[in-house]
């Protein structure tokens, strides 16, 4: 039998919750397991994208990562413009250039 779905409000962890792993460390695992756990009317949950813009669109993503390298490139707090999530589950990005912007380094 499922459990009722929680608001974020009702965890006993204070939010937001920022998964620190890096790729292949199951963050898809953590952001399924919040995701299934967290009733979507109350709760913000992200797994790599961080771009409300284009949340409900097929157009490139931006990831965590990217926005917050770019967010401390130009001398933002580095979680500035990112929705205000509940849970991070990945904050990495892969560049265009085939580099990695990895903020947990």
């Amino acid at each position: 039998q499922r459990t009722a779905l929680k608001r974020p409000d009702e965890l006993k962890l204070s939010t937001p919750i920022i998964v620190m792993g890096l790729m292949k460390a199951g963050t898809t695992s953590i952001f399924g397991y919040f995701d299934c756990g967290l009733d979507a009317n109350y709760s913000r949950i992200t797994h790599y994208d961080c771009d409300p813009i284009h949340k409900n669109s097929t157009k490139i993503r931006m990831s965590c990562g990217k926005h917050m390298r770019v967010n401390i490139k130009y001398r933002r707090p580095a979680f500035d413009g990112m929705d205000n999530f509940h849970v991070y589950a990945e904050i990495d990005a892969q560049e265009n250039h085939g580099g990695m912007t990895l903020p947990q380094w």
